[in-house]
């Protein structure tokens, strides 16, 4: 309880540093030539360069980049959702695997987004309880995110579409379409969907629907 209440104190204490001070931002010389459509100003400077100038709040700042962090926190999710299927599927037996995932190294070492989204908000790797908040800070570790989202995602991709490269060639030497059977169907009228053709949940769907299409035989499934 001691160490927590130290911690705590530390955190507070610093708020006396002048290093997150706001300083004064001097306007330089502007002449307006012009707006752009998102808001933003055309313009000549002091050095007569024409240049474009946008002002935003740091409160819209911090909210956009917040915002965009959630969406690419999402596809990453995504992706490391398909992937991890796509690893699973090409495993199987049936497809031509071993019944082992093949290891990925980059990917299999890779924190979750929750890892990072932690390590983002600890000081000084101390458990702490924060009271304030300086805002700079706040914005860096949202950046920092932000950047570290746009690895992970751009990484998880390549992986994506080298699984699924592979995978399709195993799923037509196994009789199965390359790509994963998608459902069918259409909407009556108060909005009641009618599903004309059966989507592919798993690789037990997908060979279940390929034999009753003739496209393909029935295999057993992989489970015990």
């Amino acid at each position: 309880m001691k160490k927590l209440i130290m911690v705590i104190g530390m955190v507070l204490t610093s708020c006396a540093t002048s290093e997150h001070r706001v300083k004064e931002i001097e306007k330089s010389e502007f002449k307006p030539l012009g707006r752009t459509t998102d808001d933003g100003r055309i313009g000549l400077n002091e050095k007569k360069e024409v240049i474009i100038q946008k002002e935003t709040t740091g409160a819209d700042e911090l909210r956009i980049q917040e915002a965009v962090n959630m969406h690419f926190q999402s596809k990453v999710e995504s992706e490391l959702y398909s992937l991890k299927t796509c690893r699973k599927d090409l495993a199987d037996p049936r497809l031509g695997g071993r019944g082992e995932i093949s290891p990925v190294q980059d990917i299999d070492d890779m924190k979750s987004v929750d890892e990072v989204r932690e390590e983002m908000g600890l000081k000084d790797g101390e458990l702490v309880v924060v009271k304030e908040q300086y805002f700079e800070q706040k914005m860096k570790n949202a950046r920092s995110y932000f950047a570290t989202l746009q690895k992970m995602l751009k990484l998880t991709e390549r992986h994506k579409e080298e699984c699924e490269a592979k995978m399709a060639v195993a799923r037509r030497e196994a009789g199965l379409p390359g790509q994963r059977i998608r459902g069918e169907g259409y909407f009556m009228t108060g909005g009641v969907w009618v599903q004309t053709k059966r989507n592919e949940t798993s690789l037990d769907d997908a060979f279940e629907i390929s034999a009753k299409n003739g496209n393909g035989k029935m295999k057993p499934s992989n489970e015990e």
